[in-house]
């Protein structure tokens, strides 16, 4: 697997691990995963075939966003990168030279995501209207951004002093990045925001156990977890629903398995299936159709799209392409449409995908 991929998996995990799972007992899993041929278009995102990319987020109207990365330019500067109607854009960086990651987009088009400001540090920022804005932090040197709904706030996650590895959940709303505060904790994360401001993410109790939360009109709560548990959310839609992965308590000679979960109604469903090794939910959109990536029991990293009680390989649904080769590793987002975005091996290169139902 390329360098970007593994990269991008190890830290898409890691900021999840950043926060802890969800035991689910006596709960049913979901369905067997499978394919429908050809159920799916794709689309390679990501500019030159000599670039490795991935596509991060999509909004309703299709726009897709993500970064890439030159294979074979010797400073291998991320760039950030906008897809709509065919065309491929890159996003301008804070300063010459300097790299940009993009996460997240909203209904208007505006996006987010972190970017490497003049001092070398990681800082958070918003496109809109052609042009670039540092957003600053909470006190320390770095930050970034991770989700934004359609009034235009934006939620992520930033040091509180300087030379301090102490992160907090952020919102920044009109020009101010106001912290979220945690669990009785350390730290906290926020990855993303709907239209009724409800905020997900994660945060560390006062033990230090990470536990998925949702902040509401200015306050934090967990969602409902077993003791001895650990979790973290992804992302929350239209209704309410919520999705992002858990780790159970440990059992004795038992290893412990992330897994995917959807909160629904008060109540927390495990989507994982019993041979996987893994899974994480990334995303969901309004119709509660959840995706993410599945490690399955050979190892093979799946991107996965749930829905209807079914888990389904969505490499195996692609239609097919006279000599090409996709290998889809992660599902990153989708929208109300149906399109899926993330990122996979073409011909053994990494690249980010859209995904169009076929009608």
């Amino acid at each position: 697997m390329s360098h970007v991929c593994a990269l991008r998996c190890a830290r898409r995990l890691i900021g999840l691990i950043s926060a802890a799972l969800v035991c689910l007992w006596a709960v049913p899993t979901v369905g067997k995963r499978q394919g429908a041929a050809g159920r799916y278009e794709i689309a390679d995102l990501g500019g030159p075939l000599e670039m490795e990319a991935v596509a991060s987020a999509i909004n309703r109207s299709g726009t897709v966003v993500g970064e890439a990365q030159g294979a074979t330019d010797a400073e291998h500067t991320v760039r950030g990168f906008r897809y709509a109607s065919g065309k491929f854009q890159f996003l301008p960086a804070l300063f010459s030279g300097g790299w940009v990651a993009a996460k997240g987009i909203n209904a208007e088009g505006a996006i987010v995501g972190s970017a490497e400001a003049k001092d070398g540090q990681t800082r958070a920022f918003i496109w809109n209207n052609q042009r670039i804005r540092d957003l600053g932090t909470l006190g320390g040197e770095s930050s970034q951004a991770s989700g934004i709904n359609d009034m235009g706030l934006v939620v992520g996650d930033s040091e509180v002093r300087p030379l301090n590895e102490t992160r907090r959940a952020f919102l920044w709303q009109q020009g101010r990045m106001r912290d979220l505060g945690t669990l009785g904790g350390k730290r906290s994360y926020a990855s993303a925001i709907n239209n009724r401001n409800r905020i997900v993410g994660g945060a560390q109790t006062k033990a230090g156990v990470w536990q998925a939360c949702l902040w509401e009109e200015g306050r934090i709560r967990a969602l409902k977890t077993p003791p001895g548990s650990e979790s973290g959310a992804q992302d929350i839609n239209a209704r309410g629903e919520i999705v992002g992965w858990y780790l159970p308590a440990s059992a004795p000679n038992q290893r412990r398995t992330m897994q995917a979960f959807l909160y629904r109604n008060g109540q927390m469903r495990s989507l994982g299936g019993k041979s996987d090794r893994g899974s994480v939910a990334f995303a969901l959109n309004d119709r509660g159709e959840a995706v993410g990536q599945v490690t399955d029991s050979s190892g093979q990293r799946r991107a996965t799209l749930w829905s209807e009680g079914s888990a389904v390989d969505l490499t195996e649904s692609l239609a097919p392409q006279p000599g090409v080769r996709w290998q889809l590793l992660a599902a990153l987002d989708i929208n109300e449409a149906g399109q899926i975005v993330g990122f996979g091996e073409r011909n053994g290169v990494c690249r980010g995908y859209l995904l169009t139902p076929r009608r």
